[in-house]
């Protein structure tokens, strides 16, 4: 069962194991253990993601684990440190000590042992993009220490025609003085040059863009960006008898130059009024950290696991000062490339918040009767905002909150689960165009509860039928334009997952959600709001597969089918983006260069040149990439 699994976890961590990272080809596809969501090194399935997880972003919620400990991301992880993620929510959270209502995005770091492996990586995208990865595994003392680190460089042409610079390193070290104890630290910076950003189609009447031409970046050449982000962190794991202990502290650092929004304020006969609003240099600091300690209790038949947590954070950010200009009416898809105005930026404002959490855990393991994990978190949140020539405004929240979780089983193949959880979170960044754009926004009240059945239908094939429910407030644009609570926005729905190898070679991942996302008690009387939140589709499905062909050795080839049904594009719900779907195609070719083992790899994605449209917020829109093929080679030595 889960739980078991989860506690043999805690005592097997020291030892040697085979993960996707340490054999060359990283496959998400045979990786997966459900549809939900993992990432492995470069690639990636599932019906959600770091943006959407049952129709909200645990990204902006700030719901990131590293190694299972809390950590308040500034900056993105790069894959020089992490060699994965996998998105705990439904059947995967279960058993899990601390779970959250938009679920959790657990980091795994790269791994490295007693053998010395380079790895170095080639690759040609779509667009012109090209660039080198080169990783590592250096073994220092056998057993007892060995890096892992790396580094890439890139020249990237993304498919909205815009570009960039871009470098990362990282190294992992790890370091175990003794057999119980295991010490980590991680350090990581990514760099991204002379980035253009991308066009924002903004529409105020009731009609959506149509015929925007894709792969052409629509200047001007000036509106770049450079930014730089780095992850510290080091972490401590001890198992001592039915004692473990987990001790965890972060850094991440996030530093942008002027950075520009690049509008196009659309009208129905096809025109554009162009806007570019400058911003000031702006910076997002945090500093957080985790320590849990469990004890396990063995009473044969029936276990125990009491676990407590203290996390913290504190996160600071500075932002607004924006400066906006506009430009002349022209054609939608015309050059614009005029002088660049004398923007004159004001002063930002300051935010900072303070958050400590407490927590406890008890979990009850009753072999062949079942499982229960009962947590309750105490959290205070203090939250600072000193605008320029203002006091500062502060917000204070404490909370009690309570999870629960329960699974049982009902055959020997055949599990019934469910869980209640509260939570406090972030509520994410005001988008660029909003009047009050990249404001952080005040913390919020979230609950959920879910429900669901696991069934073993084979050796091969596992399948997962949830129903969860989930309250947050409803956050969107206003008719004044500021990004803010409008009401409450309930999400309901089913989700499924099969995972089965039918064949020996074939292996299939597919997952769908059924839900019926909607609004509710609406505080802003003064305009008209929807029962459809914006960006929300009632209905998702995917399905991936990885083939090796018999006849031919060491080759296969893999694809996704990726449907999304149509979403309320408005507050008011006049405008909605149809329903479509995209296929993405891809092959593996395993060879050696020499005795070293070597894989050619080749993906397309958008293979039909599907086009419809992002949401972004009410009447904002970006394009979806278009027709995209890429080429890799990576070697191991």
């Amino acid at each position: 069962m889960r739980y078991l699994r989860n506690i043999c976890v805690l005592f097997v961590f020291f030892s040697d194991v085979v993960n996707a990272e340490q054999i060359l080809d990283q496959n998400a596809v045979t990786s997966a253990e459900d549809a939900f969501g993992m990432t492995v090194g470069n690639e990636s399935l599932g019906v959600y993601n770091s943006g959407n997880v049952r129709g909200f972003s645990p990204n902006a919620a700030g719901n990131y684990r590293i190694e299972g400990l809390y950590f308040d991301r500034q900056a993105n992880l790069n894959n020089r440190i992490q060699s994965g993620s996998a998105i705990r929510v439904g059947a995967a959270a279960q058993g899990y000590a601390f779970p959250s209502p938009t679920g959790i995005i657990d980091v795994h770091l790269r791994e490295s042992g007693n053998d010395f492996v380079t790895s170095p990586k080639i690759t040609y995208g779509a667009d012109d993009t090209y660039g080198i990865e080169l990783d590592a595994k250096v073994p220092i003392i056998e057993d007892k220490f060995s890096i892992a680190l790396g580094t890439s460089a890139f020249k990237n042409h993304f498919t909205n025609g815009g570009h960039s610079t871009s470098a990362s390193f990282g190294i992992v070290p790890r370091w175990r003085p003794d057999p119980r104890v295991e010490v980590l630290f991680f350090a990581g910076s990514s760099y991204s040059l002379d980035e253009t950003n991308p066009a924002t189609y903004l529409t105020e009447s009731d009609f959506k863009p149509e015929n925007i031409i894709r792969g052409r970046f629509p200047g001007p050449s000036w509106a770049t960006t450079d930014s730089t982000g780095t992850n510290l962190g080091t972490i401590v794991k001890g198992i001592f008898g039915d004692w473990t202990v987990r001790i965890g502290r972060f850094y991440s650092i996030y530093d942008r130059e002027t950075s520009y929004a690049n509008l196009f304020n659309l009208s129905e006969n096809g025109d554009a009024s162009r806007t570019i609003v400058a911003y000031p240099t702006s910076k997002s600091t945090s500093s957080s950290g985790e320590i849990r300690i469990s004890k396990l209790i063995d009473d044969g038949q029936i276990k125990h696991l009491i676990t407590t947590s203290l996390r913290d954070r504190t996160a600071k950010s500075n932002y607004g000062g924006g400066s906006s200009f506009d430009f002349e009416v022209a054609e939608l898809n015309s050059s614009f490339e005029p002088i660049r105005p004398n923007f004159q930026m004001g002063e930002k404002t300051n935010d900072t918040v303070k958050q400590i959490t407490g927590a406890i855990s008890y979990g009850l393991m009753w072999e062949q009767v079942g499982e229960l994990t009962f947590g309750m978190l105490r959290t205070s949140y203090d939250k600072t905002v000193k605008k320029p020539d203002t006091t500062s405004n502060t917000q204070n929240d404490n909370a009690w909150l309570p999870s629960l979780s329960f699974s049982k089983p009902l055959s020997k193949n055949i599990s019934f689960y469910a869980s209640y959880v509260k939570g406090i979170e972030d509520a994410g960044v005001a988008p660029s165009y909003a009047e009050n754009g990249n404001q952080v926004l005040p913390a919020i009240r979230t609950k959920q509860w879910d429900a669901g059945l696991q069934w073993k239908l084979s050796d091969q094939t596992k399948l997962i039928v949830g129903y969860y429910d989930i309250v947050k407030p409803y956050i969107a644009m206003s008719k004044s334009n500021y990004y803010k609570s409008l009401g409450e926005e309930i999400h309901q729905g089913i989700e499924l997952s099969l995972t089965t190898s039918p064949l020996e070679e074939l292996t299939l991942v597919a997952g769908a959600i059924l839900s019926k996302p909607r609004v509710n008690n609406v505080t802003e009387t003064n305009e008209v709001i929807g029962v459809r939140p914006v960006a929300q589709s009632d209905y998702i499905a995917q399905l991936s597969f990885d083939y090796g062909i018999p006849w031919i050795e060491n080759f296969s080839f893999d694809g996704g089918i990726n449907y999304q049904s149509s979403q309320a594009a408005t507050v008011e719900n006049n405008v909605t983006i149809p329903s479509y779907t995209t296929i993405d195609l891809g092959a593996r070719y395993k060879f050696n260069i020499g005795k070293n083992p070597s894989l050619l790899r080749i993906q397309a994605t958008n293979i039909t040149n599907q086009y419809s449209l992002y949401i972004l917020g009410s009447g904002a829109y970006e394009t979806i990439d278009k027709r995209g093929i890429s080429a890799s080679i990576s070697t191991r030595f």
